[in-house]
């Protein structure tokens, strides 16, 4: 979020800059999309037991998010 193009930086030095950033943080980019997708979806949730399950024990991946939704599936 903070990566800038530099005032006499081509186009194409920034685009590489930019790439060899996000293979260097791929895995901590990978974790935190993963933590914000838990959180956006538990935060749209309806009031109810499936609700109450994540806030009393939040999911830590997608995977875990989707297998212990199914359990609540109507």
């Amino acid at each position: 979020m903070h990566m800038k193009q530099g005032t006499i930086e081509s186009l194409k030095e920034f685009v590489g800059r930019f790439n060899d950033g996000i293979l260097a943080t791929g895995e901590q980019l990978k974790d935190d999309f993963e933590k914000l997708a838990v959180s956006v979806f538990i935060n749209g949730l309806q009031p109810g037991p499936c609700l109450n399950d994540f806030r009393a024990r939040p999911p830590t991946t997608l995977e875990e998010l989707w297998v212990r939704a199914n359990h609540f599936r109507a």
